[in-house]
């Protein structure tokens, strides 16, 4: 779905199908390297785009960082990028116990408009 909504997006902006084309392929790359379970590094461009190591920090328990989708320059934007270090221990993954998890895509898409006093 975000893709197609992202292709959309791109195309009443004016670009040519063929650009929105090679934007898919490079995004739907992306979302599956970056879910890999490797420590696939690419070395100086990692800083540019999302690896692995990078984006399981974003899903650590109590994690507040790593929100990006293919690129870090958002995080870097909004300072919410979190390096991993070669020392760093594996992170348990998952919701701290006894969150206030939303089940179900309306309660899920509408969670983070919630107050949050109303959270608690």
């Amino acid at each position: 779905m975000s893709g197609v909504l992202m292709a959309a997006a791109l195309l009443l902006l004016g670009f040519s199908v063929m650009v929105i084309e090679i934007y898919l392929a490079f995004y739907a790359f992306m979302k599956c390297f970056q879910h890999s379970a490797h420590n696939y590094s690419l070395g100086a461009l990692g800083r540019l785009l999302i690896t692995p190591g990078y984006h399981r920090l974003h899903h650590a328990v109590n994690s507040r960082c790593n929100y990006g989708i293919t690129l870090t320059i958002f995080d870097l934007i909004f300072r919410t990028a979190k390096w991993p270090s070669p020392s760093t221990a594996p992170v348990q993954l998952g919701m701290p116990a006894g969150a206030d998890v939303p089940y179900g895509f309306w309660s899920e898409m509408l969670h983070f408009f919630k107050s949050s006093s109303r959270r608690r």
